[in-house]
């Protein structure tokens, strides 16, 4: 039998927290028995909702729009009268997320001109892309990661990894480069294992 839900809202005018408490706090690890309103990102007209741990987000449907979140909302499991993630009190549990991570997606998803992170954000992003099925995080992902790897360069040492194109050495320039600038030993004799030192 699953848990009764009581909504307990807080007296405090300042504070915007909503509260469920399950009755059955130990048979039932999900939902959370105290599951807490994210502060920020809670929204008024919210009809996504997703759980880490204790915190709840509301979030809106619109910019959660892909096939891992449609056949969620879409599937209503055995025992229950709604589907998981479209009310406060059945939410997508997402604890094996970073906290941050999910929150970098969120901000990602409302806000996505002004969004900007380090490269191992967009590496993270992208993983949590393809679980989740966004295309569209997918390929900004993929264009922030070449600025990266640009930046990371000198014009003559993209020109000679070639960058922009397929993923090989140009061997003209590498020949060019090893003459003039480098010092390249080969280990054991073996040409594909070259070793690289200023």
């Amino acid at each position: 039998m699953l848990p009764q839900f009581h909504d307990i809202f807080s007296q405090d005018a300042s504070s915007s927290h909503y509260t469920f408490i399950a009755d059955d706090i130990d048979s039932f690890p999900y939902p959370p028995p105290i599951l807490v309103k994210h502060p920020t990102w809670f929204r008024d007209d919210a009809d996504l909702f997703l759980s880490h741990n204790e915190l709840l987000f509301g979030l809106n449907q619109a910019q959660f729009q892909s096939p891992y979140f449609s056949n969620i909302l879409q599937t209503i499991e055995p025992g229950h009268t709604t589907a998981r993630g479209s009310v406060p009190s059945l939410p997508i549990p997402c604890n094996d997320i970073s906290r941050t991570i999910l929150h970098s997606f969120i901000v990602l998803r409302y806000y996505p001109e002004t969004f900007t992170t380090s490269r191992d954000g967009w590496v993270t992003l992208r993983s949590l892309a393809l679980k989740w099925r966004f295309n569209d995080v997918i390929t900004r992902s993929l264009s922030e990661l070449r600025h990266f790897d640009q930046r990371r360069f000198t014009p003559h040492q993209r020109q000679l990894l070639d960058l922009n194109g397929p993923h090989y050495v140009n061997n003209m320039f590498l020949q060019r480069w090893k003459s003039s600038h480098l010092r390249i030993t080969a280990a054991n004799h073996d040409d594909e294992n070259w070793e690289f030192s200023v």
